[in-house]
């Protein structure tokens, strides 16, 4: 992992070991990750502790609660967003239905997608936000104040961000590069294909 001017490694996994995601607090005091079934959260001072899941889950983000998480479970395959409780090790679904590429933003809400269809989901309701025409959803991302979605088309990738107030929109072509994350600065990560080389811009 990457921080700022200087890189850190933060985590050695061992022969075997399948990391299943990793996120930080929204304090950025806290961070979580996912290895096998085991479930781990380290402190500002380093120090860990673990909690053994009844099953694996793939972790997408910190809620605004800091005693849960957003995370995949999987059903048959398919991906359905869950809430952990960091605590307890309780997994509770969102939905029954199917949905990839859930995040959290910090103001309590959740954003996900089902084939063409994002969605935003409030205290048990879903709100559709927007229905693709063509390309599909590669992956969201949150900021303080944007959702950022990457859409592939036939054509190529395509960035589209939301504002978290209004759901106002701003579209951009990237052509063959892929969004691969966003910062607290809304500065977002690319893919460059084909080499995958790494590169950061900001949408104007």
């Amino acid at each position: 992992m990457r921080q700022a001017a200087r890189e850190q490694a933060i985590y050695h996994a061992k022969a075997g070991e399948h990391l299943n995601g990793l996120a930080w607090s929204l304090d950025g005091q806290r961070f979580a990750y996912i290895s096998n079934e085991t479930l781990t959260i380290v402190d500002g001072q380093g120090m860990s502790r673990s909690i053994t899941l009844t099953h694996p889950v793939y972790l997408r983000g910190w809620t605004q609660d800091t005693n849960k998480l957003l995370v995949n479970e999987l059903s048959n395959g398919h991906p359905i967003p869950a809430i952990l409780n960091i605590t307890s090790g309780a997994v509770t679904r969102l939905t029954d239905q199917p949905a990839s590429c859930a995040v959290p933003d910090q103001h309590g809400r959740i954003y996900y997608t089902r084939g063409k269809r994002l969605f935003r989901y409030i205290d048990g309701t879903e709100l559709e936000i927007k229905t693709l025409r063509k390309g599909e959803y590669d992956d969201l991302f949150v900021s303080p104040h944007y959702l950022y979605a990457s859409v592939s088309t036939a054509q190529g990738y395509w960035l589209y961000r939301y504002s978290l107030s209004d759901l106002t929109i701003q579209t951009q072509f990237l052509g063959e590069r892929m969004a691969a994350g966003v910062d607290h600065q809304d500065r977002v990560w690319l893919y460059e294909q084909p080499s995958m080389r790494q590169q950061l811009m900001t949408l104007k």
